[in-house]
């Protein structure tokens, strides 16, 4: 028996998934040091793709690497980032909270430090509407990451419902090349689970609010879906993620988390 008073299922080792890299006080989520402070502790790293403007009419804009659809939360710039130039971004932003300042990441820069570091990435797509140019250049930035002959170390989720077709175009492009192949999820609020069903339409992988009940974990479980719990920030929150007995917990520390864990589970 454990300190939380958990089965020995319950108690099981967790996967850990470093969200946004890593957010803390003094470190900057979706930056290279949220990624590199994160990683030694994190089996998988979580980040958030948008799209920056078209450079002179070109149909590739950058990926980068940002949760929400404007710089003004994350950095001394302002506006929409999918109405920016990346060259003016990577010239003039700079993230002005949590820590030293750090540039906006392009996701050509993420895929070989993770790779340094023998890290999974779990990739969300923040945007509902991308094109299939779009959708065919992130394929092939990430396509190389996860070999057909290995593991898949690439999982793509949708949010809610609301980045599905996004997500489906990449997956379309991901079916039609045997050299290749990655692993897809569905993300969520644990306030309004989403049914199996639908889950299971997008991939076998599931993150969900921590709030959702625990017989709803058990049933996701039961029906092949692995069930990761987000996203936790003390220790209350590790308590109660673990008593549920998720797959695996997204933290905004995982330094925090493993250390927790190890003295009390």
């Amino acid at each position: 028996m454990t300190a939380l008073n958990v089965t020995p299922a319950q108690a099981a080792t967790q996967i850990i998934i470093g969200h946004r890299g890593m957010s803390t006080s003094n470190i900057p989520e979706n930056t290279k040091l949220s990624f590199t402070t994160a990683a030694p502790d994190a089996d998988e790293l979580e980040t958030d793709i948008r799209w920056t403007r078209d450079p002179s009419g070109s149909p590739d804009r950058t990926i980068v690497l940002h949760h929400d659809a404007t710089l003004d939360r994350m950095t001394n710039c302002s506006g929409r980032v999918k109405d920016w130039y990346y060259a003016d971004i990577a010239l003039k932003c700079r993230t002005d909270v949590n820590g030293p300042a750090q540039p906006v990441m392009k996701l050509s820069e993420l895929l070989p430090l993770a790779k340094t570091y023998g890290k999974r990435l779990v990739l969300e797509i923040k945007v509902g509407d991308i094109t299939d140019h779009q959708a065919r250049q992130f394929w092939n930035q990430v396509k190389t990451y996860s070999p057909a002959t290995a593991s898949p170390r690439i999982q793509v989720h949708a949010f809610n419902g609301t980045t599905m077709n996004s997500v489906k175009k990449i997956k379309a492009l991901d079916l039609a090349d045997a050299n290749y192949n990655l692993r897809y999820g569905y993300i969520a609020l644990g306030s309004n689970p989403p049914s199996a069903a639908s889950v299971l339409a997008i991939g076998p992988n599931l993150h969900i609010g921590m709030e959702v009940p625990t017989t709803s974990v058990a049933a996701y479980k039961a029906k092949g879906i692995r069930v990761f719990l987000w996203v936790g920030r003390t220790e209350a929150d590790y308590a109660l993620m673990v008593s549920k007995a998720p797959n695996g917990v997204v933290v905004d520390d995982p330094k925090r988390f493993k250390t927790w864990y190890v003295n009390n589970v």
